[in-house]
């Protein structure tokens, strides 16, 4: 889980220090239409989001079988929420940078995503179906 937080911290501290990943967030993301031959690089933004996206539920699904998240967090669900706070965090921070202290918030935040796993009260559609939180405790059991 530690692993988790630093990498997302560093994500968003990593945006709002450095002006290189910001220029290049900012024209992927607002100054760019993926036609012709811009298409093939939406296909490999989309690669590194799915990449991204992908390492962040196995983290996840790591941190409910250690016992550190609830068996009843949903990892795939968490995991595009987490996608998608960063993207709108750095998006909205990029159109104005008086919208948060980005750099000075961003373990606060991440830390409010994942306390909100740990603990929040989750909807009965985001959670684990039933016979899978099952295994998963009877897994931890073992």
């Amino acid at each position: 889980m530690a692993s988790l937080k630093a990498c997302a911290v560093n994500c968003l501290k990593r945006t709002a220090t450095d002006p290189q990943v910001q220029r290049v967030f900012d024209v992927v993301t607002h100054k760019c239409e993926y036609l012709g031959e811009m298409a093939g690089l939406n296909n490999r933004i989309s690669a590194v989001q799915k990449g991204c996206v992908d390492r962040t539920e196995q983290a996840i699904r790591n941190a409910i079988k250690r016992g550190q998240l609830p068996a009843h967090v949903n990892p795939r669900l968490a995991a595009i929420g987490l996608d998608a706070m960063l993207y709108g965090l750095i998006s909205s921070w990029l159109a104005n940078s008086a919208y948060l202290p980005l750099k000075r918030q961003a373990e606060a935040m991440i830390d409010m995503y994942l306390d909100g796993l740990r603990g929040g009260n989750i909807s009965r559609a985001a959670r684990v179906p039933g016979k899978l939180r099952a295994r998963r405790r009877r897994a931890r059991r073992s």
